[in-house]
């Protein structure tokens, strides 16, 4: 099961770029992310077995 998440982020500072990234590789489900302008910020495409599965990550 393909999710599409978006993020919105306060800042756009290096620094939060930084702490995204070292969050975001901490899930081996995000298979990828982008940066995008409008009023989402990023979209990450996470790869479940299904709804359950990504339960923690949304939760977290």
């Amino acid at each position: 099961m393909t999710l599409f998440v978006s993020i919105q982020t306060a800042s756009h500072s290096v620094e939060r770029l930084k702490r995204l990234s070292e969050a975001v590789a901490e899930f081996n489900e995000v298979i990828e992310v982008y940066r995008i302008s409008g009023d989402v910020d990023y979209l990450m495409r996470v790869v479940v077995s299904d709804i359950p599965a990504c339960m923690p990550s949304i939760d977290g």
